[in-house]
């Protein structure tokens, strides 16, 4: 006569629980360093692209307005240190992510000193401009293919990882591109 009350039984082992953490710890282990280099991956494509909205949105205003428009970067030891978007009129443009500085002037500063911007442009002044027409045409640095590079540094030392963002602005064209560089 079968036991009515007799049940498989149910639940797992502690030996097969401890394997199963096991391989879980394992596996975060491995996977923990990829996953900070992706972040810092998409850190740097953020900052990149900001940049270039910025840029469009400069551009932007110049063909709105059919007046100049540009950035005035300010450059330092190891590139743009910051840069500011003036409209017409000298009229200081506020996207959302600038922060204000002093006299009430809204500038984009680095989201951390990590990352660096640089030209391909030597400039014979600072701070440089980068000027559209009413046209939304390129005109400053005038004839010159302006390209600015977006990378990790430590401060003094420029790192090849994880990676680096090319804006690439045409002389005499409405042309701004973003590309991940090599």
């Amino acid at each position: 006569m079968p036991n009515r009350n007799y049940r498989p039984p149910s639940g797992f082992s502690i030996v097969e629980t401890l394997m199963v953490l096991l391989i879980l710890g394992i596996l975060a282990t491995g996977g923990f360093p990829l996953l900070m280099g992706y972040a810092q991956e998409v850190h740097l494509e953020q900052q990149a692209r900001m940049i270039y909205q910025d840029l469009c949105l400069v551009r932007d205003t110049a063909i709105a307005t059919g007046i100049k428009t540009g950035l005035i970067l300010q450059l330092g030891p190891l590139g743009v240190q910051y840069y500011t978007m003036v409209a017409p009129m000298g009229v200081n443009i506020r996207p959302a992510l600038m922060d204000e500085c002093e006299n009430g002037v809204w500038r984009w500063l680095p989201a951390s000193h990590s990352v660096q911007v640089t030209l391909n442009v030597p400039s014979t002044s600072n701070p440089m401009r980068v000027l559209f027409d009413g046209e939304g045409r390129l005109v400053e640095p005038a004839s010159q293919t302006v390209r600015l590079f977006v990378r990790y540094s430590t401060g003094t030392q420029v790192l090849d990882e994880p990676g680096l963002w090319i804006i690439e602005l045409l002389p005499d064209t409405t042309s701004i591109r973003i590309w991940r560089g090599p």
